[in-house]
């Protein structure tokens, strides 16, 4: 749809990679900011850090797992598969399915130290769903979120979050854009 969009009118992605795709594309460095992420929560003292996120089919979820996987492995930490959910349910209605499938799945004995989620949403659903099977947040396991939306500070406790630059994503989104309008024959351009 988007392919046949851009033939009709400019088209730019944001938050949204298409590598060699006919459409400009505009995103934040999502691996980066993941993997040093996770080197933060190293220098802290976590070495069990999980993860929680929807499928890898956008391409800013499979860039964040990237960043998640090379941070672990840049600090020589293990991801542990226990503690990795990248469930498609999660595409969806995030929070409450999160809720839903945590609240219900079998975790085993023991939780990482901390969960880094590939979303706010999904680390709200987390977290109620968490401290509905008793767990005390944070000691006894951490979630951290990605997005800083504003539910992120009225969650109980405070969701500890990555925040982007929205402003800024949708500045570069609305030059990319007016680029795409002077130059309709330029080759699509990505902008991290």
């Amino acid at each position: 749809q988007i392919i046949n969009a851009s033939k009709r009118v400019p088209v730019v992605l944001g938050d949204r990679r298409m590598p060699n795709g006919p459409v400009d594309c505009v995103s934040t460095d999502n691996v980066d900011i993941m993997n040093r992420m996770v080197t933060r929560l190293a220098r802290a003292g976590y070495t069990k850090i999980g993860y929680v996120s929807e499928d890898m089919i956008m391409s800013n979820c499979a860039d964040r797992y990237q960043g998640y996987r090379q941070g672990m492995a840049a600090n020589g930490l293990t991801a542990d598969e226990r503690w990795v959910y990248l469930l498609p349910e999660l595409r969806l209605n995030k929070m409450e399915n999160t809720y839903r499938y945590f609240k219900n799945t079998p975790l085993g004995r023991h939780l990482p130290q901390v969960f880094l989620c590939s979303s706010d949403l999904i680390a709200v659903g987390l977290m109620a769903a968490l401290k509905e099977r008793g767990y005390h947040i944070p000691r006894d396991v951490g979630v951290v979120g990605f997005d800083d939306i504003s539910i992120a500070a009225f969650a109980d406790p405070p969701l500890t979050t990555i925040s982007q630059d929205m402003r800024q994503l949708g500045r570069s989104c609305f030059q990319a854009l007016l680029n795409r309008m002077e130059n309709r024959n330029q080759t699509p351009q990505e902008t991290i």
